[in-house]
């Protein structure tokens, strides 16, 4: 299943979302791995930092793992 039938699924059932973003990256290749291939490793902290954006710009603070929040 991939994304177009999820999100085709959910219009059925009249269950899309108020907003969606896709982010993500195209692969190179798809093959059985348990390793990230050097160019989506090179990557990831880029997909990461426009996940974060994305998070932000909708009212969501996000911290390090390092820091602690404050309740």
């Amino acid at each position: 299943i991939d994304l177009r039938e999820v999100m085709a699924l959910a219009a059925f059932r009249g269950k899309l979302p108020e907003r969606l973003v896709v982010i993500g990256l195209q692969p190179e290749r798809v093959e059985m791995s348990a390793e990230l291939t050097p160019a989506v490793a090179r990557h990831v902290g880029k997909v990461v930092t426009g996940v974060v954006a994305r998070l932000g710009s909708w009212g969501h603070r996000l911290l390090p793992r390092s820091v602690t929040a404050i309740a």
